[in-house]
């Protein structure tokens, strides 16, 4: 396969890349790219898809570009409905708080952005599983605390916070 991108014009480094894939086998990608030197100066999450029977990416394009740090992009779809989880940091990983956007149309048009509930410090890496009862389980992490946080959801759009564990030595990205 092909890569996604050579570059992303104006950044000098991408990270934390995610994909999803459609049961007719077309896939949308998601990572953050930025400016640096740091990971997070400059970051802006991007897109790019490939088309059920294609060789080929699409051409990336800019999703979310915040004044402050866009990190950590998270895609999750059932059918046609994708969720976007990402991170916003404005000072820090220990200052990330969890956003979420859906889309009902394969990351055509999106949500506006909603906060997830909870702690500061708050970051995510992983999609959410379905449970057996039919409810989503977000995995996240505490960049404060180094400890795994979970939060839980019956319907994809409104998210609590379910419990954490805690380990020796510390964890982070469950």
């Amino acid at each position: 396969q092909r890569p996604i991108f050579d570059s992303i014009p104006g950044k000098i480094g991408s990270h934390a890349s995610t994909i999803t894939a459609f049961g007719d086998g077309e896939l949308l990608a998601a990572w953050y790219s930025y400016e640096g030197p740091h990971e997070l100066q400059g970051s802006a999450i991007y897109m790019a898809r490939m088309l059920s029977g294609q060789d080929a990416w699409s051409q990336p394009w800019l999703v979310i570009d915040r004044p402050e740090g866009d990190g950590n992009p998270v895609l999750y779809s059932e059918q046609d409905r994708v969720w976007l989880f990402h991170a916003v940091v404005p000072f820090g990983w220990s200052t990330s708080r969890i956003f979420v956007q859906q889309s009902t149309d394969r990351g055509h048009t999106w949500s506006e952005p909603k906060l997830l509930p909870g702690m500061l410090g708050a970051n995510v890496r992983y999609p959410p599983v379905r449970t057996p009862e039919g409810t989503l389980l977000l995995p996240a992490y505490d960049e404060i605390f180094s400890r795994s946080v979970f939060f839980l959801s019956s319907d994809g759009s409104g998210w609590n916070p379910l419990g954490t564990i805690e380990t020796v030595p510390e964890n982070i990205q469950p």
